[in-house]
């Protein structure tokens, strides 16, 4: 059989199959390469999938945690409120106004007290007459408290038929009467809170990367919630991919068809609380990677007739450039997307390899540690966080942390955090990547402490009203007797002894009244009067009428106003405040100690400090210093850093507190400036 010309010479003749064996050489290993691109490209995928699924998985479980959390705050807020409303009918003195107050400063929507047979006895809701009943499908369920004794009862949300909207509701009893007290929040609001920081919400965002074609989290009963678009996937039971994913903690993935495209579908379980919650789905998209692959297939074909043209070993160089420029712009455009979801991300996200080498720093953790990734890459983490117990708890054990929380001291600030760490396993089951994700949670924890702090002191203000009151007519009817032993009565022996003590008496009579005013003007406070006044003017005017007290006591006090100008308070409260300051501070200072009471104003806000180099406030009362009642004098009343916190938050502002034994105290005043008009009071 001839396979040539007879004109053809035997050397090119050779050659001739030597050029079409190597190009047929060439095709088969260009496609072998190809093959070996689209598996690394396969893997590459799926190794960012796997961190995206376990950091979206950790950040859900905090997400559902919280939200768990915020129910239980809402519920324990309404039933404190309803506690105080209990006290207060102790004592008699509820009526409708005294709820209508006590509902505008517990920040709730509704109070009301009703009777066994479900009608409404006493409201906050002006208006409402004392014929009102609730339907019966809600008085059945409030009937729990009566009927298997419990004290309250969470009854979730309903349709208020006093108020005529929806609200969220709970149930307390009546200790002393039949009945019950029943508190309310609007379930609107709650529901919009929900909304703006809710799972759904995280998942939405995520979503919206244009490099994920959907996020879903399923169920055995269905979607629990999806990125927008998504309206029915596979279900777990008709699906034998998930079906593996159900019997443990395992990263499945597989190649599917979603809406005519193609993508590479991860799978992971979520579980709260060691608890298994749902199926986590992320369809990460292809697109890219196929085209990359296309061109990269064009090329190879481009490069096999160069190949034939100018011999095997260039066009083997070009291929294998030709391999590496396909893998190197599929992870810069995979880690892009990546990268751009996960500092979209509100918590911080570490990943760090087994060595304890970070290899991921999102934006939020570098704002929460303040440190740029750019120098953190590839370091340690115990260079760059303070605690890496968490992280290397996890490496050195292998098992994760579902939750826990921890106190970081970065430089001049303190941060609480809650982490949760998973673990990215390698094909030897090893731990490959360790992801923490950690979240802040300062301002969640001071917002909950003040929060705690102002309806106790609300709630002991109340109650100390009512005492005041029930004191106050007795204590006069003593101060008129003893008024009337000095003037009508005169004892036959010992008489100036018994002028001393009907003294005595009269004084101590004018003493606790002036305490029980105190009671009462912390309880009812007058509403502020605002007014403009110079900063400067403002001090000076109290710093006059205390240099003499300061001198009497060996203290040198002295003003500094940094940056004088107008701002808007009330000058008479506001005054009060420096007194019991400074006040405090001379009392606290021994001869030859100072004071120093500095203002600045700034532009919208005024800040004045007061401090002292007297004997400090002891490490274990500082977080009680503006509880009210709480002295560490003998003779104080415990009211006047209560009173001063008061007028503070009454203006709007903020008061804060440092201080060591031996070296003295400092208190800073945060004010906004409003230098609008005074009116606004």
């Amino acid at each position: 059989m001839k396979m040539f010309p007879q004109s053809l010479s035997r050397p090119v003749k050779f050659l001739l199959v030597g050029i079409i064996v190597l190009a047929v050489l060439m095709v088969w290993f260009g496609y072998n390469e190809l093959q070996e691109s689209r598996r690394d490209l396969r893997s590459s995928l799926e190794a960012e999938g796997a961190t995206l699924i376990e950091a979206l998985n950790t950040a859900s479980e905090i997400n559902l945690l919280s939200s768990n959390e915020f129910q239980r705050l809402l519920t324990e807020k309404l039933v404190i409120v309803c506690a105080h409303v209990s006290d207060l009918e102790q004592f008699g003195a509820l009526t409708g106004p005294v709820l209508k107050r006590h509902v505008e400063r517990a920040d709730v929507d509704f109070l009301a007290v009703g009777d066994r047979n479900g009608r409404i006895i006493i409201s906050s809701v002006a208006g409402v007459t004392r014929d009102a009943l609730l339907h019966q499908e809600l008085l059945d369920s409030i009937q729990v408290v009566n009927r298997d004794g419990k004290e309250w009862v969470d009854l979730g949300t309903w349709n208020n038929p006093v108020v005529g909207r929806r609200q969220y509701l709970v149930a307390f009893r009546r200790p002393h009467r039949s009945g019950f007290i029943l508190a309310g929040l609007n379930a609107e609001h709650i529901l919009r809170f929900r909304k703006r920081i809710g799972l759904g919400r995280y998942i939405q965002d995520i979503g919206r990367n244009p490099q994920i074609e959907y996020v879903v989290l399923q169920d055995e009963y269905g979607i629990i919630s999806a990125s927008r678009g998504v309206k029915e996937m596979s279900s777990i039971g008709g699906d034998p991919f998930l079906q593996p994913a159900l019997a443990g903690d395992t990263l499945l993935a597989h190649q599917v068809t979603y809406q005519g495209r193609e993508v590479l579908e991860v799978v992971r379980p979520l579980y709260i609380e060691g608890e298994f919650f749902a199926l986590t789905r992320i369809g990460l998209s292809t697109r890219r990677t196929q085209a990359i692959l296309l061109r990269g297939r064009n090329r190879m074909i481009v490069m096999a007739l160069i190949v034939v043209v100018l011999g095997g070993l260039a066009f083997g160089f070009l291929l294998v450039r030709q391999r590496y420029q396909i893998l190197q712009e599929e992870h810069r455009v995979v880690r892009s997307y990546t990268d751009r979801v996960l500092d979209n991300m509100a918590d911080g996200v570490v990943a760090a390899d087994n060595t304890g080498k970070i290899l991921v720093f999102n934006k939020a953790a570098e704002k929460l540690f303040g440190v740029n990734s750019d120098s953190v890459l590839g370091k340690t983490c115990r260079a760059v966080i303070p605690d890496t117990s968490s992280i290397e708890e996890t490496l050195r054990t292998g098992k994760p942390i579902e939750y826990e929380e921890r106190s970081y001291s970065l430089g001049e600030r303190d941060i609480i955090a809650g982490i949760s760490t998973s673990i990215i396993h390698d094909t030897d089951g090893g731990v490959n990547t360790v992801v923490a994700v950690i979240k802040d949670l300062t301002e969640q924890r001071r917002v909950q402490e003040e929060l705690q702090r102002r309806e106790k002191l609300s709630a002991m203000g109340e109650l100390a009203a009512g005492v005041a009151h029930e004191i106050r007519n007795p204590l006069n009817a003593i101060g008129v007797i003893a008024q009337r032993f000095a003037h009508e009565f005169s004892p036959r022996e010992d008489e100036e002894e018994f002028h001393e003590l009907v003294q005595t008496v009269r004084q101590e009579v004018q003493r606790v009244n002036e305490i029980i005013q105190q009671f009462l003007e912390f309880a009812r406070p007058r509403p502020l009067t605002l007014g403009r006044v110079s900063l400067r003017e403002l001090l000076q005017s109290e710093i006059k009428a205390l240099e003499s007290q300061a001198a009497h006591a060996g203290v040198h006090l002295e003003l500094t106003v940094l940056r004088d100008g107008d701002i808007t308070v009330d000058v008479n409260r506001m005054q009060q405040v420096l007194l019991n300051l400074v006040q405090n501070a001379i009392e606290a200072c021994a001869h030859g100690d100072r004071i120093d009471v500095t203002g600045a104003v700034e532009r919208d806000r005024v800040v004045i400090t007061v401090r002292d180099t007297g004997k400090g406030i002891p490490a274990k009362h500082i977080s009680k210093i503006f509880n009210l009642y709480f002295s560490t004098r003998s003779a104080g009343t415990g009211l006047g850093l209560s009173i001063v916190h008061q007028i503070i938050s009454e203006h709007g502002g903020d008061i804060t507190v440092e201080s060591e034994e031996g070296t003295g105290t400092e208190f800073v005043i945060t004010l906004p400036r409003r230098t609008g008009s005074p009116a606004e009071g």
